[in-house]
C-alpha cells in the first residue's frame, strides 16, 4: 500500500510528498513550528482561515486520510476519513466516506495514531479517536 503527504502552512506555503513512510511523517510533524503557525492562523480574518489552516494530511491509496493540526503544546485536532459500506446489512453497493474527529487527542500519542494508520488498522484508529471525544468542533482540522 502506498502513502502520500500534504502539508499546508498558515502563510500560504504548502507541499506534497507523493510517497512517504511513517518515519518521514513523524519527522515532518515534529519539525513544523506549530505554535507560531497556529498563532498566525488565528490572527487571520475568519474568511481566510479555512484556506490557510496549518495542517498535515496523510493519505493511503485505499481511500483513508488523516488530517492533523497541533493547536496546543498538549493537544492536536485529528480528522480521520475512511471508506465505509453504505448498507447497514454489510452488503456493499458502493462505499461512502465515513469520518471521525476530535480536538482532544494527546499530542504525545501521535506516533501511536500514525502506526495504526500506516498499518491500515481502521478498528484501532476508531478506538483511539473515540477515547478522546471532541469538545470544540471549531478546532477540528
Amino acid at each position: 500500500m502506498g502513502f502520500s503527504l500534504h502539508i499546508q502552512r498558515s502563510d500560504g506555503r504548502d507541499g506534497d510528498l507523493p510517497e512517504t513512510d511513517i518515519a518521514s511523517v513523524i519527522s515532518l510533524f515534529e519539525s513544523i513550528p506549530w505554535k507560531e503557525d497556529v498563532a498566525q492562523w488565528k490572527a487571520l480574518p475568519q474568511e481566510e482561515r479555512e484556506l490557510r489552516r496549518p495542517i498535515l494530511q496523510v493519505f493511503d491509496d485505499s481511500g483513508h486520510s488523516l488530517h492533523v493540526m497541533a493547536y496546543s503544546d498538549h493537544l492536536i485536532g485529528v480528522a480521520y476519513n475512511f471508506p465505509a459500506p453504505s448498507s447497514p446489512f454489510g452488503v456493499i453497493y458502493e462505499e461512502e466516506e465515513a469520518y471521525i474527529g476530535t480536538d482532544q487527542y494527546p499530542r504525545g500519542e501521535i506516533h501511536t495514531l500514525l502506526e495504526c494508520f500506516f498499518a491500515s488498522d481502521t478498528e484501532a484508529m476508531l478506538a483511539h479517536l473515540e477515547a478522546f471525544p471532541a469538545i470544540n468542533n471549531e478546532q477540528l482540522p
